[in-house]
C-alpha cells in the first residue's frame, strides 16, 4: 500500500463524501484516470503536509531580506501548503476541462468519418 495512504488514510474517509471533493473523483473518473480517488486525495494531503513542513523549516532558518520583505517569511508555512492543495486540486480539474475539449475537437472529425463510410 502507498505510504501516503498509509499516514492519511484516517483523513481520506472523513473528506471523501463532502461536495467539495467529489469534483475530483468526477474529474478522475471522466478522464479514466489510473489514479484512484482515495490515493490521489491521500497524495494531495501528503504533499500538502509535506510543503507545510518545508514552509516551517524557511520560516526557522535565519535569512537575510531586506527590511521590507521580512513580512513575507511568516508567511511561508501558510502560502506553500495553502498553494499545494490548491495545485493539486485545480491541476485535475484543469485536465478534465482539456479531456473535454478534446473530444468535443475530435467529434467533428469522426462525425465526417462516419459519413464517408
Amino acid at each position: 500500500m502507498v505510504i501516503e495512504y498509509r499516514i492519511f488514510s484516517w483523513l481520506v474517509d472523513r473528506v471523501k463524501e463532502k461536495k467539495f471533493f467529489l469534483k475530483i473523483k468526477r474529474a478522475l473518473t471522466s478522464t479514466r484516470s489510473k489514479t484512484l480517488y482515495s490515493l490521489y486525495l491521500a497524495k494531495m494531503f501528503f504533499y500538502t503536509f509535506i510543503s507545510f513542513i518545508l514552509g516551517l523549516i524557511l520560516f526557522l532558518i535565519p535569512l537575510n531580506l531586506p527590511e521590507g520583505l521580512e513580512a513575507i517569511k511568516f508567511l511561508f508555512p501558510i502560502l506553500f501548503p495553502i498553494t499545494t492543495f490548491f495545485f493539486f486540486y485545480f491541476n485535475v480539474l484543469s485536465k478534465e476541462s482539456s479531456y473535454k475539449a478534446e473530444i468535443e475537437n475530435n467529434l467533428i472529425y469522426f462525425i465526417s468519418h462516419l459519413m464517408s463510410i
